[in-house]
């Protein structure tokens, strides 16, 4: 196992105890540098419409007053929507949570069945082709009675339950000349 030298381990805990004083000092200074860094971000933002006021022979102090008049009233026309957009979902919450509930008690128990009925005429032909190897023949005295299925042309295998482009069959194979 290899040594580490005393300058090292030092230097190592210097570095830790150097990142936890600098975060802590960021979270303990929050409180001031939050404001501090969104008042820069204004001023970056707002100088150059205050700039352009100037140039078009504002006073500096009028520039200033109606660039943050106008930034104010359209932070406060921003919260303003946003807070009453907020009231009405309040309001309407109760319609929401009824509306919701309807929703889920529709997945759970949906009263249209379109699908269950077209799953069940699938069944139902799938039966009926499965049926098909045993059909009723008439006979003269007009009573059905069972035949026997009748055999497949000797060119093609017994048909499968699965549908396949694959087929031996000459005849059906698409792949193969006839």
């Amino acid at each position: 196992m290899a040594r580490t030298s005393p300058a090292k381990d030092i230097s190592t805990l210097l570095t830790v105890v150097t990142a936890v004083v600098v975060i802590s000092a960021l979270y303990f200074a929050r409180v001031i540098l939050v404001p501090l860094a969104l008042a820069v971000l204004f001023t970056f933002l707002l100088t150059p419409l205050a700039g352009a006021l100037e140039r078009i022979h504002f006073p500096r102090f009028l520039a200033i007053f109606l660039v943050v008049g106008i930034a104010i009233a359209a932070f406060g026309g921003v919260g303003w929507t946003v807070g009453n957009q907020v009231l009405d979902v309040t309001n309407q919450l109760p319609s929401y949570k009824s509306n919701i509930r309807t929703k889920i008690d529709s997945l759970r128990n949906p009263r249209n069945r379109k699908l269950d009925n077209a799953a069940d005429a699938v069944k139902e032909i799938g039966k009926e082709i499965t049926d098909a190897s045993s059909y009723t023949v008439e006979n003269a005295t007009g009573k059905g009675k069972r035949a026997a299925a009748i055999p497949p042309p000797s060119c093609c295998p017994a048909p499968s339950r699965s549908f396949s482009f694959t087929s031996s069959c000459p005849q059906v194979n698409p792949r193969r000349p006839a």
